[in-house]
C-alpha cells in the first residue's frame, strides 16, 4: 500500500506573508510611521492599540505588494525577572484599540 504524505492545508491558493512587524523606539513613531505611510497612500489596516501577549502599542498599514507592516513600540522584555505565563485560553488581540464612526454613513455630524 502505498503511503500518502500529509501536507498541510491552504486556506489560499498562493502563499505570502501575514504581516512583518517593525519596532521603533516609542509611542509617537508608531502613531507618526503609520501617518507617514498613510500620507504615501498606504491603507490603514488597523488602528492604533494595544497588544495583549507582548503588551506593545501598534498600528498596522497594509503594504502595497500585499501582507501588513505593523509599527509597534514599548514591548515587553524576557529576562531572568520574567514569569512564564499558561493561557487556559486565547488571549484576546488586544488590551485597547481606538474606535471611529468616522467612516459609519449614518454617523451624527460634529
Amino acid at each position: 500500500m502505498a503511503r500518502r504524505r500529509w501536507t498541510r492545508p491552504r486556506t489560499t491558493e498562493k502563499a505570502g506573508v501575514n504581516h512583518i512587524a517593525y519596532e521603533v523606539p516609542g509611542f509617537d513613531d508608531v502613531v507618526e510611521g503609520g501617518n507617514h505611510m498613510i500620507d504615501h497612500g498606504w491603507r490603514e489596516a488597523r488602528r492604533l492599540g494595544r497588544h495583549t501577549v507582548g503588551s506593545n502599542v501598534f498600528r498596522f498599514v497594509h503594504a502595497p505588494c500585499g501582507g501588513r507592516v505593523e509599527y509597534a513600540a514599548d514591548m515587553d522584555r524576557v529576562d531572568d525577572r520574567y514569569e512564564t505565563r499558561v493561557h487556559e485560553t486565547t488571549p484576546p488581540h488586544h488590551i485597547w484599540a481606538l474606535r471611529t464612526n468616522r467612516d459609519q454613513q449614518d454617523a451624527p455630524a460634529s
